[in-house]
């Protein structure tokens, strides 16, 4: 009784510290039940309760050459006929009952049943068969007893962590499927993203053309001139969508590269010995905020054409955007004459600072005339989140 005691005792120690990994613990149990108790086979079994299975199923035995036996009907119907049972029980070959006669039936000699339940549950049931020696049967069976709540957990965990690796596993599989149908319809929409705006460019371009064409056709100065502020204005959303389309970034435009693009264009209409210095810094701008900014810098450069090197041949220009906490500023200087301080007010004449003050508007942002020298115009609005 008492070494019995204390070897149970010690197995249910070495059992705890192999509770982080119970499938291992399951194996772990049946090898330890069979050296103790002196049997020959061990066969440990899950409940239908437990798995949802039509029937018990084998989760561990030993020897292994024995798998088949444990894999054997019969051996699985003894197991549905001892389901009720509440304590660990004796099964000897000699009575008369159909739990005997399944033993003689496969060659089993006296034998021990552990059925194994947790919170008034049957998650299972472990055979020992073939006993050695009936010796300390009674202390054997009392100790087994005290100890089936701990084997069920056991195997109960054991089931979980097998099941929760499966549905992991499963999971995976759904989220990398899932991860696949989403890249591949992202690839869609960039690739009809990228469609968009290489049309509306190509449309804008022609658009350009037939002002070209119409404007070549026309003698008056001044006309011509408006029909080419016409052109750098169209010009000014298609090289947006131009960007757009030939960035890795679908949705923001680089506006340094945007700048130096535009203002490389509009210079072919400033006399040839003007200079333009760019300071952009590469700051990413949306469609919505990059259109009407680059629509004002279309004017302020058009209106330092106009009136800051008429009668000259030489001069410079200064452009420059910077971001300014949560501001962006887009500034215009140039060495002309300079401008009224009130120029750039509501009501101030030029349709050119009415559109400035329409797409300013449009920004949410403020545009100011500055103290010269020459002409310096400033534009300020509420910067995207970066």
């Amino acid at each position: 009784g008492p070494a019995y005691e204390f070897l149970f005792s010690d197995l249910v120690e070495r059992i705890m510290s192999l509770a982080d990994t119970p499938d291992r613990c399951v194996a772990y149990i049946a090898g330890e039940l069979r050296s103790l108790v002196g049997v020959r086979s061990v066969f440990v079994y899950e409940c239908p309760g437990l798995t949802g299975e039509g029937e018990h199923r084998l989760v561990s035995f030993l020897p292994e050459r024995r798998r088949a036996l444990g894999e054997d009907p019969r051996l699985k119907e003894l197991a549905e006929l001892t389901h009720g049972a509440e304590d660990a029980f004796f099964v000897g070959p000699g009575e008369d009952d159909r739990s005997a006669r399944i033993l003689r039936d496969l060659g089993i000699g006296k034998s021990l049943v552990l059925p194994l339940r947790y919170a008034s549950r049957r998650v299972g049931v472990v055979f020992l068969l073939d006993l050695a020696e009936e010796g300390n049967i009674g202390t054997i069976l009392d100790t087994l007893g005290r100890l089936s709540s701990i084997f069920a957990l056991i195997l109960r965990n054991a089931w979980l962590y097998e099941n929760l690796e499966a549905a992991v596993t499963v999971r995976t599989a759904e989220l990398e499927a899932k991860r696949t149908e989403l890249a591949a319809s992202l690839a869609e929409k960039e690739v009809m993203l990228k469609e968009i705006h290489h049309r509306v460019k190509n449309n804008l371009q022609i658009v350009n053309s037939l002002l070209y064409l119409r404007m070549s056709a026309i003698s008056d100065p001044e006309t011509k001139r408006l029909f080419a502020e016409s052109q750098s204005r169209v010009f000014a959303m298609a090289l947006v969508h131009e960007e757009l389309y030939g960035s890795r970034d679908l949705t923001r435009v680089n506006m340094a590269d945007y700048i130096a693009r535009l203002a490389g264009r509009l210079m072919e209409m400033a006399p040839p010995g003007v200079k333009a210095r760019i300071a952009a810094e590469p700051l990413g701008l949306g469609i919505d905020a990059a259109i009407p900014c680059g629509l004002i810098l279309n004017e302020l450069l058009l209106n330092a054409f106009k009136h800051a090197f008429t009668g000259r041949t030489t001069g410079s220009l200064a452009i420059g955007l910077r971001r300014d906490g949560e501001d962006l500023v887009l500034e215009v200087e140039d060495d002309g004459p300079g401008m009224d301080s009130g120029a750039g007010e509501p009501g101030a004449g030029s349709l050119g600072l009415t559109i400035i003050r329409s797409l300013t508007d449009q920004l949410h942002g403020r545009f100011e005339v500055l103290p010269g020298p020459g002409a310096r115009l400033r534009l300020t609005f509420r910067s995207p989140t970066p």
